[in-house]
């Protein structure tokens, strides 16, 4: 739906992703002519966390829809969103929740399952020092 930058800057703003600030800036539509849209801007790489951000994108898509834009997806594009985001059950609350799906709960749920992962697989890593483990910082 159409939203100015300032509209999508306020609404993004309001869910406090960490590690990111959203920013107006002048562009080039399809047609050449100028534009202002918005930029997502990296303002702390550790403290981001992109899969938060394209959730709330999600939420806010469904939002702003006037039908839930994930409900009219065809057999193939549902195939394509959930090989990308890497999760049946996301799509499924999207479908069952629309603007309504609680981002924080798929979070909090997907980081304990990833740190369990994590601790059952470090004996098997190449570099023990990597990323997220105390001996890397």
């Amino acid at each position: 739906p159409k939203k100015t930058p300032d509209e999508i800057i306020a609404t993004m703003n309001a869910y406090k992703i960490p590690g990111i600030t959203f920013v107006k800036r002048q562009g080039s539509g399809s047609d050449g002519k100028a534009i202002t849209g918005v930029y997502v801007e990296v303002s702390d790489w550790d403290k981001w966390d992109p899969t938060e951000l394209s959730f709330y994108m999600h939420k806010q898509a469904a939002k702003w829809s006037r039908l839930n834009p994930f409900v009219g997806l065809t057999s193939e594009e549902q195939r394509s969103f959930k090989i990308h985001v890497g999760s049946n059950a996301w799509f499924a609350a999207l479908l069952r929740d629309g603007g309504k799906v609680d981002v924080p709960l798929f979070l909090k749920n997907w980081s304990e399952r990833a740190a369990i992962y994590r601790e059952q697989t470090r004996k098997f890593w190449l570099y023990p020092w990597a990323r997220g483990t105390d001996g890397g910082k």
